[in-house]
């Protein structure tokens, strides 16, 4: 199916006048990271491509029996080009590991390019680094205890900034979502499965990060190997859910991230807060170290801790291993993790293969 789509795509785009200036050497069908269809110069384009994990997964908790399962967690397609004009582009993002799901759904207007991009649609709140970097480029199995607690997540609203992932020295982002998160109370949230929905009710994200050298800041691995001096970037956000129902669903999430990457060794982390209506609800960090040896290899560490008010600290201990095949487009990834809290130990094995096309 999807191939008869690219080829239509192609036929399609080859009847478009192209433009004067068209570079001609410029193929319309070629492969780089993904099946790309129309130049640049044409009136559109897109990049296919796609990703699939393979994980099996063992724990057990310190009183219990040890229970395994091997699983699929991530099974992406996606497609991005432009429509039209070069400065409207689009992505979209299908995940399939749950049934069917659209997890990006966006166009982004190049208003000022490289200075103001107006994006619309489903996409990632701009928060934290450690969740805007694709759990693709991730040098650990999957993210850490922080991410759940902390509201990593993606909505549907409308967000300004300046090319948020790129390296330029300064960047912002502002956006105004429509919230569909449960806006539970901190220390329940490993508690409730299935919350009640609630009305309609706006969060605004904001996000400010400055970058020191060419890094690569949203790749838990540093593949060139930077400085010296070394390369730096940090960043600040919050989350800031209003409460306009009276119900007592206003609550703020900040976080301070910041990665260094420096001859192949990459140190990443963040520190969050969590507050609500009834004051401060807790904190919680986690802190990574990446390395890259001979090219293939990529030893990991990773110390995370959440600790909510009124409730037990839970702190998660990992160590892994990566082989790159051919970096994250091919890689086997084997981690062990101790996780303490809520009066247990659990301690965890896993081993993932990653495939991306």
């Amino acid at each position: 199916m999807i191939a008869r789509i690219a080829v239509l795509f192609a036929v399609t785009l080859a009847t478009v006048p192209a433009s004067a200036d068209e570079d001609s050497s410029e193929p319309l069908v070629a492969y780089d990271d993904g099946l790309r269809i129309g130049r640049s110069s044409d009136i559109a384009s897109a990049k296919l491509s796609g990703r699939v994990q393979a994980r099996y997964e063992g724990e057990r908790e310190a009183r219990g029996e040890t229970e395994s399962e091997v699983r699929l967690p991530r099974i992406r397609a996606a497609a991005r080009g432009h429509l039209l004009t070069r400065r409207l582009s689009y992505h979209v993002q299908l995940a399939f590991e749950k049934g069917f799901e659209i997890k990006d759904a966006n166009l982004e207007v190049a208003v000022i390019e490289d200075q103001l991009l107006i994006r619309a649609g489903k996409f990632k709140r701009p928060t934290y680094r450690d969740f805007l970097t694709s759990s693709g480029k991730l040098a650990l199995v999957d993210r850490g205890i922080t991410h759940s607690a902390f509201d990593g997540d993606r909505d549907i609203g409308v967000m300004a900034h300046n090319d948020l992932t790129s390296s330029k020295r300064l960047t912002w982002a502002v956006a105004v979502f429509r919230d569909t998160s449960d806006r539970i109370a901190f220390a329940d949230r490993g508690t409730i499965q299935e919350p009640d929905p609630l009305p309609f009710e706006p969060s605004v994200a904001v996000r400010l990060g400055v970058n020191g050298g060419p890094i690569k800041g949203f790749d838990d691995i540093d593949w060139k190997g930077a400085g010296p001096p070394p390369a730096w970037s940090t960043a600040i956000s919050a989350l800031q859910s209003i409460d306009t129902e009276g119900d007592g669903g206003n609550r703020l999430r900040a976080a301070f991230d910041y990665s260094v990457q420096h001859g192949h060794v990459s140190l990443t982390g963040d520190v969050h807060l969590a507050a609500s209506e009834a004051g401060y609800d807790g904190w919680g960090f986690h802190q990574q170290l990446a390395a890259l040896l001979f090219g293939t290899l990529g030893p990991v560490a990773r110390v995370a801790v959440v600790d909510p008010t009124g409730d037990d600290v839970t702190t998660e201990l990992t160590g892994g291993l990566n082989w790159f095949l051919r970096e994250h487009k091919l890689k086997l990834t084997g981690d062990v993790s101790m996780i303490r809290g809520d009066g247990d130990d659990l301690r965890r094995a896993r081993v993932q293969v990653q495939v991306v096309f």
